[in-house]
């Protein structure tokens, strides 16, 4: 009798944990699959010359230069498109993200 309580008992502890466990692994497979990309405008809207202004944000990465092999960060943000990009001296995608494809 005791055998058999605790073949039942392993039985059903085993049964979820490998539940669990299959859940664990299909919630982590989901949370990879997620992939985040360039923000994206509507050209109308980028285009437009009259309400874009750059404004200071948090730091992210320039939607116009940064790559995955070079990472550009920047504090600049266009006011209405809310997109990231480099403002400076030596450079400025912000002009040329709202003038060109």
């Amino acid at each position: 009798m005791k055998n058999f309580c605790r073949e039942i008992s392993n039985d059903l502890v085993s049964k979820t944990l490998v539940e669990k466990r299959s859940i664990q692994n299909v919630s982590k497979v989901q949370a990879v699959a997620v992939k985040k990309h360039k923000p994206h405008v509507n050209s109308t809207i980028r285009f437009e010359q009259a309400a874009h202004q750059p404004k200071r944000g948090t730091r992210r990465r320039c939607a116009k230069c940064s790559t995955k092999q070079k990472e550009v960060r920047t504090e600049w943000v266009c006011s209405v498109c809310d997109v990231p990009l480099c403002l400076g001296k030596q450079k400025n995608c912000f002009a040329f993200y709202h003038k060109s494809l």
